[in-house]
């Protein structure tokens, strides 16, 4: 007989149960390659496919069994080890919500537990174990009996169903949050909805939501259990080794099915690394809580926080350190690098997540800049959003108008006259402001400081003889270019140009406007205003015998009218205008304006609405210029006047001081200096003898007229001082710079 004829043994592959030769090194199928042949029929474990002998009852990797015989106790203890009740448990294995669990479900719901894998015998002997009813179905109050021991009245049952359902589709949690507390702690992805029903024991404020807080400690519970459940299947897979390693030599030999070729080295190596990394974790966590797990997150970041104070640090700065990818967000390990950077502690990825927590309020998982502001200032440590430079406007080149309008500002503020602005200025006393003395002092009293530039600027504004420094009318010229925009005060052209007051402002001001002109202006609007709404609301006008409409009084029987010479009017036809029938008894408004004559049926016409209109806004316009306008003009012109007798003063002192330094020798200047003393100590006195009181009799000069009286009130925060005239009584307010002893 040929090779051909031989019959070659079979086998089947124990990865995909192809038949292949049993001499094959690999299956042509699925591509695996074999070890060796074994005479057991061999499964693959439906949790951890490894392959185990037919009949086992416990797969010898991971301890998932294969008989319905012990999954009742060993579902008791898991429940027990995990503190989950029969309701989490049947909510968990009810993938549809039907409030019934069938064979499928129970199925998988023991093998996403890792406690079970039946085949379809053992899952049906199972259900039927646990169905009291009959029905191939298993309800909670079946399931609470077979594990708890204990019935349920049904309505209960229903009740509870309900409410677990309800809990399981209302917890909410973010999902950012929650895989990075699962990935921080080691927690596969697998596991979620595990880890999600294990979660909600720890929702301690029993709200719909599970915080970072709450998943933080959930997931230490998680590991807590998962390390206590992997140290017992570490000694049972121990124990089976050693029982193992006695059947040693049936390994070795030629069986009839192929197995699929796994080093030894590489599963020990593989299972004393994940021993090895299980035990580190177990001990970092332990080495973690004792440093960190007395202090709240909230604790930490307030210490994070006064180690930025200490540092000088802004939130801008301390944002843009840690924001590692400059995607505008601070994520958990950015977080983690930069309190290592700012306060040198490496804390672990749970503490920090927690002080994440603590920050992100929107809990999408990252910082942003408004959250981290948000928190800083919050603790009120003084932190600055960002460092505001001093020098920012001036390096974008402010104008002189600008500075002269902030200088002024200081000036009203500090109540100093010019003159004495410009002492303070004038830093070495030489009656000059150079640019270095501008520089050194506006830098310290404007609140944006003087740049090099706009020192520039200001002295080419100011120095008109281009000396290279102000002198005091060069600066009280500048001034007074600025605020009343004459050129130079020696052009006399400039002066002459009076702008302020004009003629009818001056009127507007006056005495006798105030008094007289104004209240009738007020009045006569007030009058016309009142008259036309009593000539349109109470007709005055009598228009018997008028042109009219029939209109037939409301209090009237009658449809038609009969005239004197017996012709009869329908309503609405036109007719002599009666008293007796017409409705309003012919009472007629005027109409110059808007009527087919001088008068119409009582009423408002547009003439009567128009001249209301101009009526009312003239009366605004009075009201205003009157009380508003005028007092302001007023207060204007009396600043004006102030400046001029300022600025001639000044410019009296420097002739005068002109004329000593050329006329008079130095030492007349001594005598000089001795007179100006003795008179300055007698001009006290001489002031003291001119001095105004209450009962005094002065002049009073207001707006270019004179009034005189006797003080009756002075008012010197204002300025103002009240007189009683001599003549009409009246009592005048004028402005004490305003009042002059009489020569008489």
């Amino acid at each position: 007989m040929s090779d051909e004829n031989e019959e070659v043994a079979m086998a089947e592959c124990g990865s995909c149960r192809a038949i292949v030769p049993v001499d094959s090194t690999e299956c042509s199928e699925c591509g695996i390659s074999f070890s060796g042949v074994s005479d057991e029929a061999l499964g693959e474990c439906g949790a951890c496919n490894a392959l185990v002998p037919l009949d086992s009852t416990k797969c010898p990797e991971c301890g998932v069994v294969f008989v319905a015989d012990d999954v009742i106790d060993i579902l008791r203890t898991w429940m027990a080890n995990n503190r989950i009740d029969v309701k989490t448990l049947f909510g968990r294995f009810d993938s549809n919500n039907d409030n019934m669990i069938d064979s499928g479900e129970l199925k998988e719901g023991l093998l996403s537990l890792n406690l079970a894998d039946l085949p379809p015998s053992q899952v049906d002997r199972l259900v039927e174990a646990i169905d009291s009813d009959g029905d191939s179905l298993i309800d909670l109050k079946e399931l609470q009996t077979i594990i708890g021991g204990e019935e349920l009245e049904v309505d209960q049952v229903e009740e509870e169903a309900v409410e677990t359902a309800q809990e399981e589709a209302t917890l909410e949690y973010s999902e950012n949050v929650l895989a990075q507390v699962m990935k921080s702690n080691g927690i596969d992805e697998s596991e979620k909805e595990a880890f999600v029903v294990f979660a909600k024991d720890y929702n301690t404020d029993d709200n719909s939501y599970l915080k970072k807080e709450e998943l933080q400690a959930a997931a230490k519970g998680w590991n807590e259990q998962e390390a206590d459940g992997e140290e017992e299947s570490v000694e049972e897979e121990t124990e089976e080794l050693e029982e193992e390693n006695v059947d040693d030599d049936v390994d070795e030999k030629i069986h009839d099915e192929i197995v699929p070729e796994e080093p030894e080295d590489v599963e020990e190596d593989v299972e004393s690394t994940e021993e090895d990394d299980l035990l580190e974790e177990q001990e970092q966590p332990a080495e973690e809580d004792v440093v960190e797990e007395d202090i709240t997150p909230e604790e930490l970041f307030h210490t994070l926080a006064e180690a930025i104070s200490e540092q000088g640090l802004t939130i801008r700065e301390v944002f843009e350190s840690m924001d590692a990818d400059l995607d505008g967000k601070i994520n958990g390990p950015e977080l983690q690098s930069g309190i290592l950077n700012l306060m040198g502690d490496q804390l672990s990825a749970t503490t920090v997540f927690s002080i994440l927590g603590v920050l992100d309020q929107d809990n999408d998982g990252n910082i942003d800049p408004m959250e981290l502001i948000q928190a800083i200032e919050d603790l009120d440590l003084g932190i600055e959003s960002d460092r505001v430079q001093k020098s920012t406007k001036a390096n974008t080149g402010r104008t002189a108008s600008e500075i002269i309008d902030e200088l002024l500002d200081i000036i009203d503020e500090q109540d100093k006259s010019l003159a004495n602005a410009f002492g303070d200025l004038d830093d070495d006393g030489n009656r000059m402001l150079s640019k270095e003395e501008l520089v050194t002092k506006l830098d310290e009293l404007l609140s944006e400081g003087l740049s090099e530039e706009e020192a520039d600027r200001l002295m080419d504004a100011l120095d008109t003889d281009g000396d290279g420094n102000i002198d005091m009318i060069e600066f009280v010229d500048g001034i007074e270019r600025h605020e009343d925009g004459i050129v130079t005060i020696e052009d006399e052209e400039a002066e002459s140009v009076k702008t302020f007051p004009s003629e009818w402002q001056t009127r507007f001001m006056s005495k006798k406007w105030h008094d007289v002109f104004w209240p009738l202006i007020h009045a006569s609007f007030s009058i016309l205003i009142i008259g036309l709404l009593v000539n349109g609301l109470f007709p005055i006008v009598d228009g018997t015998g008028g042109m009219v409409e029939l209109e037939i009084r409301t209090d009237s029987f009658q449809k038609e009218w009969q005239m004197d010479d017996g012709t009869i009017v329908s309503e609405g036809e036109p007719y002599p205008c009666d008293p007796e029938i017409q409705e309003g008894e012919c009472k007629n408004s005027l109409t110059p304006l808007a009527g087919k004559a001088s008068s119409m049926p009582g009423g408002f016409y547009w003439d009567a609405i128009a001249l209301m209109v101009l009526a009312g806004c003239g009366l605004v316009w009075s009201l205003y210029t009157h009380l508003i306008l005028a007092p302001g003009w007023r207060a204007r012109l009396k600043a004006m006047k102030d400046v001029d007798e300022e600025r001639a003063e000044v410019q009296e002192t420097i002739e005068e001081d002109a004329e000593d330094d050329e006329e008079v020798p130095e030492e007349h200047e001594e005598k000089s200096g001795d007179v100006s003393e003795e008179s300055q100590e007698e001009d006290p006195d001489s002031e003291e003898d001119d001095d105004f009181d209450i009962g005094s009799y002065v002049g009073l000069e207001i707006d270019g007229e004179d009034y005189y009286g006797t003080i009756i009130e002075f008012d010197d925060e204002e300025g103002t001082v009240v007189i009683e005239e001599d003549e009409s009584g009246d009592e005048i307010v004028g402005y004490q710079d305003e009042m002059f002893i009489p020569e008489d």
